[in-house]
């Protein structure tokens, strides 16, 4: 069976990117887009345009470089033909460019591509306004980077661990701090001043030579920006270049939830810049919520709190819920299933229960509170916002890890399963493309949210002893009502 192919199609910015004919400009992202089309060809996948992206081309008044570009478009597959969503035609917009940027969009409708590769916010904006469900499928070009190598990955470095440093331990000189200075002119008085002699601490990701990550941690009870008290300030949170697509800003966000849940702060907020896309979405995606309040430097506030309103039970789903309140808070009152994983899997899906975790290569996505478990299990019970129990067979018979379902996905099809997991799959290509061969059953994809790492871990004999299971299971089963009552109430102890 040959390997699967996905088609990326580019915008007409990415095009030019790739085809700049002309001055180099500092803002635009050469490397990455050099970086992608690298990965694209090494693996055998493919890079498309739409046909619309010639009208945009057709727009320069440089007759030179207009031309140029329109032969370049000859070394991409062009879609032609695609039909045009109505729907995203009304909502982008009558201008000439919005009418382009709808019938790039449309192809995505017509899955005439497996994901758009575009670095325009409003285009993505837009496509989530009008579309939700095609939304995820709009990536930038770090985001498909980061696609193709978590498919095709590189031979794994040694996972990172987050520790907690005081500030004056950390190097001001250190590069990750280089690009902050754009932003903040006042970033080195400030970081030596209200930093490391205010006595603050951070979280760091240590890189060897220099900082891969950090992240400052504040704790706040004042009034500000009319957030609640006994708040924590997360004031900055950097990944350093070399390490942006190994989900360390995901990891930085998982270490700063459990730091303020676990210290029984009221939630955490952060303030950042509007042109920082790639961090707010990764916010948004971790629960925070953009308020209707700016910093005087024109930030916006994003406030994620730690404490359920009581209506929020009753609002939301089970992932909604756990995904604005969590990790920790769950919503309880919803079936819950047990799920058999070999202790490979679990120690990709999960590295923190790993027993010599500085020895191990983890997968970006192990760095994340957001994973997809792949399976050939039969079962259709799974649902958005059930709770799910890992159970590691065969070495520690144990019950480890909790996590909430997002979504699921049943098919044959690998391109369509790479579609649906993206980024959150411990799976290689060739192992997705091994467990669709002709002749097996349809994999389950399920999306999930990790929630608990359950220590002490709940055994096989107490899982029995309270009527959670028979035997140790051997395919994805639910949980009956009584030991489902009994899980309901040790999880909310």
């Amino acid at each position: 069976m040959p390997p699967t192919r996905l088609t990326f199609l580019i915008d007409t910015n990415v095009f030019i990117t790739l085809e700049p004919f002309g001055p180099i400009r500092d803002t635009e992202p050469y490397e990455e887009a050099a970086r992608f089309q690298r990965l694209v060809h090494d693996h055998g996948h493919r890079i498309a345009v739409h046909s619309g992206a010639r009208e945009d081309i057709e727009q320069d008044t440089d007759g030179a470089r207009r031309e140029q570009r329109l032969r370049a478009l000859g070394k991409y597959i062009v879609l032609d033909s695609v039909p045009a969503s109505d729907e995203l035609l009304l909502a982008f917009g009558a201008s000439q460019n919005n009418r382009v940027d709808a019938l790039i969009a449309s192809a995505l409708d017509a899955n005439a591509a497996h994901f758009l590769v575009t670095e325009d916010r409003n285009l993505r904006q837009r496509l989530a306004r009008a579309a939700p469900a095609l939304a995820s499928r709009a990536v930038s070009l770090a985001e498909a980077i980061e696609q193709l190598e978590q498919l095709h990955p590189p031979a794994p470095q040694p996972p990172p661990n987050v520790e907690m440093r005081p500030c004056y331990s950390i190097d001001l000189e250190d590069p990750i701090f280089e690009s902050l200075r754009s932003d903040y002119p006042d970033f080195d008085s400030w970081f030596a001043n209200s930093c490391q002699l205010g006595g603050r601490e951070a979280l760091v990701i240590d890189g060897g030579v220099s900082l891969a990550g950090i992240c400052i941690l504040k704790d706040e009870d004042d009034s500000e920006y009319g957030l609640p008290s006994q708040r924590l300030k997360l004031c900055t949170v950097k990944v350093a270049e070399p390490h942006r697509r190994q989900r360390f800003g995901a990891l930085l966000l998982k270490a700063a939830l459990d730091n303020a849940d676990g210290r029984g702060r009221t939630g955490l907020y952060v303030t950042v810049f509007p042109h920082h896309a790639e961090l707010i979405r990764l916010l948004e995606d971790h629960g925070f919520e953009v308020t209707q309040q700016l910093t005087n430097l024109n930030e916006l506030v994003m406030w994620r709190s730690l404490v359920p309103p009581p209506e929020a039970a009753s609002e939301l789903d089970g992932f909604e819920f756990n995904r604005r309140y969590g990790p920790r808070h769950l919503k309880l009152d919803v079936p819950i299933h047990i799920v058999p994983i070999q202790p490979r899997w679990e120690e990709r899906l999960f590295p923190e229960g790993r027993v010599q975790l500085e020895l191990t290569p983890v997968p970006a996505c192990g760095n994340d509170l957001r994973k997809a478990y792949l399976s050939n299990a039969g079962t259709q019970q799974l649902m958005r916002g059930d709770l799910v129990l890992f159970y590691r067979s065969s070495d520690e018979q144990s019950v480890r890890f909790v996590a909430v379902v997002e979504d699921t996905l049943r098919s044959s099809d690998a391109a369509e399963i790479f579609s649906f997991v993206g980024t959150r799959t411990v799976y290689t290509a060739e192992e997705i493309e091994e467990m669709t061969r002709v002749g097996r059953k349809d994999v389950l994809a399920v999306l999930i949210r990790q929630s608990r790492h359950l220590t002490p871990a709940w055994s096989l004999e107490e899982l029995i002893a309270n009527s959670v299971i028979m035997r140790a299971p051997q395919s994805i089963q639910g949980i009956p009502d009584e030991g489902a009552e009994w899980i309901r109430t040790t999880l909310s102890a």
